[in-house]
């Protein structure tokens, strides 16, 4: 469960402030398919990247899983955010000279010395998670030999290394054609109905939009809800309607 209550955050600098969140209230269910959506510069990524821990400059409350994260130390943080989250964005982020599973358990490479995992067992779980995004036949490429949609998987799959319980995605359709785009959502559908991955998906796109459980609106520094539909029932034909 993440519950966020009164949260204001305020960019600052020489000349000016510029408040993109503001009093902003919204509380997501386990195992939810939400899309986030606005205008740009609205405060869609500064409000998952304070749900994903990589930002605490704020005021208000934001809780995960029943913790504070604002009371959490910086080491306690990071755990969080290797532990609970996994993050997907628009640009892929794949070191171009590590093979394809090389990059899935690049995680693993940072593990603490008291956690670290074997060899064999850190490539068995990058090849089930390649498995997992159908891409187990293109571990020994490179992601220069990769189509875009093929990246973004790699890239998906390298976020739930760790078993995150949450993803929280940032335009991840965003440099895909359509078709592409589209085999993605159904990687994102399969992971929230078999693993029951919480998904927060800030998303321009009205069909990606329309593909989530819930969608929600970030417009004038608060938050607004828009359309809920039952998993595995047809989404609505329209885009977000938000309250006043």
């Amino acid at each position: 469960m993440i519950r966020v209550s009164g949260l204001h955050k305020t960019y600052r600098d020489e000349s000016c402030a510029l408040e993109v969140l503001r009093d902003a209230s919204v509380e997501v269910d386990t195992g939810a398919f939400v899309a986030i959506r606005g205008r740009s510069g609205s405060g869609k990524s500064t409000l998952i990247n304070i749900i994903g821990g990589l930002d605490r400059d704020y005021t208000g409350d934001v809780q995960v899983n029943g913790a504070l994260l604002r009371e959490l130390s910086e080491p306690a943080l990071a755990t969080y955010r290797k532990q609970t989250v996994g993050f997907v964005f628009q640009s892929f982020h794949l070191l171009r000279h590590l093979t394809v599973l090389d990059n899935v358990s690049l995680p693993a490479a940072f593990d603490t010395a008291g956690t670290r995992r074997e060899a064999s067992a850190v490539q068995a779980r990058a090849r089930d998670l390649l498995e997992l995004v159908d891409l187990a036949d293109r571990s020994d490429a490179l992601p220069t030999q990769l189509s875009g949609g093929q990246k973004q998987r790699v890239a998906i799959a390298r976020a739930l290394f760790n078993e995150p319980t949450m993803l929280v995605c940032d335009e991840p359709t965003g440099n895909l054609d359509a078709a592409t785009a589209e085999s993605i959502l159904d990687v994102f559908e399969r992971l929230n109905a078999e693993l029951k991955t919480t998904l927060l998906v800030v998303t321009h796109d009205p069909h990606v939009a329309r593909r989530a459980h819930r969608q929600i609106t970030v417009a004038d520094g608060t938050i607004h809800e828009g359309h809920v539909h039952a998993p595995g029932t047809a989404p609505p034909e329209t885009g977000v309607t938000a309250s006043p």
